[in-house]
Formats: structure tokens, C-alpha cells, sequence
């Protein structure tokens, strides 16, 4: 088997025009759930497979997340306060 350069380029904007062709919103929508859902698995097992590999360094982990987390929240309350 020979890889062809042109197949590759040729399949991508194939495959550009395509997603463009879909409605935006429905598109956003489900990317949307979809990182609701699997953020905080990925967080999750991330925690749990840190444990294995460093046990209770992920204490540390889980308060920097935390930290990172009431920091986000705070910017997105800041920014929705200073809106209205």
C-alpha cells in the first residue's frame, strides 16, 4: 500500500465542505453535551489513575483543580454581573 498525499488532502476538504454543509447550532448543541458529559469523566479517571501512579500527590491534583475551578467560576459570575 502507497500512501498518497493527494487522497489525504483531497479527503480532508472533502470532509471541511461536509462539515460546513451542517447547521451550525445542531452542531454546537451536541459538541456542547458532549463536553458537559466527558470533561469531568475524563477528570475523574484522570484522579484515579493518578492515585495509582503517585497516591496522595492527588490530593494536591484535586485542590489545584478545585482552585481552577471557583477561579473559572468567578470570571464567568464577574462577567455575567457586569453585563446586566
Amino acid at each position: 500500500m502507497v500512501f498518497d498525499a493527494r487522497f489525504c488532502i483531497l479527503e480532508t476538504y472533502q470532509s471541511s465542505h461536509i462539515m460546513h454543509a451542517m447547521n451550525n447550532q445542531r452542531q454546537m448543541k451536541f459538541s456542547t453535551r458532549m463536553l458537559m458529559v466527558l470533561t469531568p469523566v475524563g477528570v475523574l479517571i484522570g484522579l484515579y489513575e493518578a492515585w495509582h501512579l503517585a497516591g496522595g500527590l492527588v490530593v494536591l491534583l484535586a485542590a489545584q483543580i478545585l482552585v481552577m475551578a471557583a477561579a473559572a467560576t468567578a470570571l464567568v459570575r464577574t462577567i455575567r454581573r457586569e453585563s446586566k
